[in-house]
């Protein structure tokens, strides 16, 4: 009889690091997966639209060489196949570094189907063996999700797509709209304008990537006219009419479309089903979401959850600090979530960082709210870089001028937004950011103008 100290069902981000943290403290650990490691993140979600928009970039700055004094000799063009072969490299590699890795740490990996038997009781299902039992003194569910369908609009894989066939066509679509204005929908939209595609996005609510600030949703929207992209907000898809080659599409409004492939990127449900929670009492939410506490245990002593099961905030940074909390709590080390400073980065062109509250949110809970603001434009190495596009919006607390927020829109906005994480994690007030001092010509500079604003 195999036993361990942590049996993780899912090889994602939060459950390949959940193990390794446990290996690290001297815990026995396996990690179960049906398919292989890396989960959505790396097969189908962060890393192959990266490496897709990291293409488009290079494209947007051919296109503009002159501008950068340098004449090409050569016509150019994308090429979508061979983009998505590169991209198909890139993701092996990373495969097998976090095979890699848990070999390093101890870990054991088995392909299979995970489904909870009893509490301390993992079957593994494989298709190309028996079953077999593995035995468990904690079991982590960190199955992940799917992208988020409707009825009404079959996906079909071909005229009716989702972002797990989005980052793996091989013929650019000449129209393409793309249902849902959230970070996926917006990434991809940006993607397929930058190498040909006529672009639609329809989004029911008032604004694109309506969570953020309301001045990153402006911005957005009008970096995207200006990019050619056709924005439709507070609008719907009431039908989708397929026709030899083309797709029509009704809006609620009474208007008509034609395009050859629509997108639905309208957020992800949890997968929950078929991995025996029912068998133990596990409590499910009605969208499917586990629910679980501050440590991250389920309403079952010994099994935890994490990743986008949780259902909190799906993003893969979010997933691997939640496998860390597990790792804390099974090891005997008291650990709580927190949520309060969570970045997030969107990939668009201009990209966008953004952490902490937005102005709305700040005074909804009645916060006196002053707001610091440099643009992007006022930067030396923005000019040198031809990327004058974006602003740095500091949300600040009036009365003792802590930091409660940091938005930017800027070329590297998602990388340089954990400066403002760094900063309100350890206290640090908006004018004392603006006595840093911050190398010169950076973009970085933008940050510390905007607190001296």
């Amino acid at each position: 009889m195999k036993k361990y100290d942590l049996v993780v069902i899912g090889g994602g981000p939060a459950g390949y690091h959940a193990a390794i943290e446990s290996a690290k403290k001297n815990k026995k650990c396996i990690v179960i997966d049906e398919k292989t490691l890396g989960g959505t993140c790396l097969h189908l979600g962060c890393i192959p639209s990266k490496s897709l928009i990291s293409s488009a970039g290079l494209l947007r700055n051919l296109k503009k060489a002159k501008d950068y004094g340098i004449i090409l000799d050569k016509s150019f063009s994308p090429d979508l196949e061979l983009m998505v072969s590169k991209k198909n490299k890139i993701v092996s590699n990373l495969e097998k570094g976090i095979f890699n890795q848990l070999k390093s740490h101890g870990v054991e990996f088995v392909q299979g189907r995970g489904e909870i038997q009893e509490i301390d009781r993992v079957r593994v299902k494989n298709n190309n063996s028996k079953n077999f039992d593995i035995y468990a003194n904690n079991i982590l569910i960190a199955t992940g999700s799917r992208p988020r369908t409707l009825s009404s609009f079959p996906i079909d894989g071909d005229k009716v797509i989702t972002s797990d066939h989005a980052v793996n066509l091989e013929k650019i679509p000449r129209r393409l709209l793309v249902v849902g204005g959230g970070y996926i929908g917006c990434e991809l939209a940006c993607f397929y304008n930058e190498i040909g595609s006529e672009v639609h996005i329809v989004e029911g609510l008032e604004s694109l990537v309506t969570n953020l600030d309301s001045d990153i949703s402006k911005f957005l929207e009008r970096e995207f006219k200006k990019q050619k992209i056709k924005v439709r907000t507070k609008e719907f898809v009431s039908g989708i009419d397929i026709k030899n080659d083309d797709v029509l599409i009704h809006f609620e409004n009474g208007e008509k479309l034609i395009v050859d492939k629509v997108l639905i990127a309208i957020g992800r449900s949890p997968n929950t089903e078929g991995i025996g929670l029912e068998n133990v009492g596990v409590k499910v939410e009605k969208n499917g979401t586990i629910l679980c506490d501050e440590t991250m245990r389920t309403n079952v002593k010994n099994i935890y959850v994490a990743g986008d099961v949780v259902g909190k905030i799906m993003l893969a940074h979010v997933a691997s600090y939640e496998g860390l909390i597990v790792s804390e709590n099974i090891s005997g080390i008291p650990a709580k979530i927190d949520y309060s400073l969570v970045p997030c980065g969107i990939f668009t062109y201009p990209e966008i960082g953004s952490v902490g509250l937005s102005e709305e949110d700040a005074i909804s809970i009645g916060k006196n709210v002053k707001i610091s603001r440099f643009d992007i434009r006022g930067l030396g190495k923005a000019h040198a870089d031809r990327t004058i596009e974006g602003f740095v919006k500091i949300v600040s607390n009036a009365e003792d001028d802590s930091i409660l927020g940091m938005h930017i829109v800027s070329s590297h906005a998602a990388d340089l937004v954990h400066e403002g994480v760094a900063a309100m994690k350890g206290g640090i007030k908006t004018g004392e950011l603006g006595t840093m001092i911050h190398s010169h010509p950076t973009l970085s500079e933008g940050i510390m103008f905007a607190a001296l604003s």
